[in-house]
């Protein structure tokens, strides 16, 4: 039985919907081809924490035509991607009470990490949060989850287990050592955490 359990954010304690990039495409009435080359390219080092995304927006901002301030673009941004899950948060709640303490595991860049902590409330939910961008590396790396593990000494990798929704990761993990649940649907999710409640 787990004493700690992971848990991502998009996916799984984050309904899956419409992207942020999409949503802006439309809304404002650009082409797609205008954003990739940020998220495939920059971002990317946002994830990881070598770049600050504020900064980096400067550069686009103009291009896609956003007038307001950047701080009110990320709220639009993540204000976009916050449909969560109530009956995940209502297992994690289960789960702490009954002395399995829950991290997050997310790839995400620091300033949606803030949100998600402090505006969406995780830090009430949580014992802590691991992101890539805290770490330098992304799941599926096994650098991740050894960093994860190394903060969390006291455990050993047997006693923790990743939810996560993303086959890759789930086997990463696994072959790293924790053990696993591969977020599906949240029926699945709660058969499988039953006997753990």
């Amino acid at each position: 039985m787990p004493k700690i359990v992971l848990f991502d954010v998009d996916g799984v304690l984050i309904r899956e919907g419409e992207m942020f990039s999409r949503r802006y495409c439309r809304d404002f009435h650009l082409s797609i081809e205008k954003m990739l080359p940020f998220f495939h390219g920059i971002f990317q080092e946002c994830m990881l924490g070598r770049a600050d995304l504020k900064q980096i927006l400067h550069q686009y901002v103009a291009e896609w035509g956003w007038q307001r301030s950047i701080d009110e673009l990320l709220e639009y941004w993540f204000g976009a991607e916050n449909d969560v899950d109530a009956t995940v948060l209502e297992t994690v709640a289960t789960l702490r009470k009954n002395g399995i303490r829950s991290f997050i595991a997310t790839n995400n860049e620091k300033y949606r990490v803030m949100y998600l902590w402090e505006r969406l409330g995780f830090r009430n939910h949580f014992d802590g949060v691991f992101s890539s961008s805290g770490v330098g590396v992304k799941k599926p790396a096994p650098e991740f989850f050894e960093s994860v593990s190394q903060s969390l000494a006291a455990y050993s990798k047997q006693e923790i287990l990743l939810c996560d929704n993303e086959p890759q990761n789930i086997d990463a993990a696994r072959q790293y050592g924790f053990q696993t649940h591969l977020f599906t649907d949240t029926i699945n999710f709660r058969r499988e955490f039953a006997d753990l409640l």
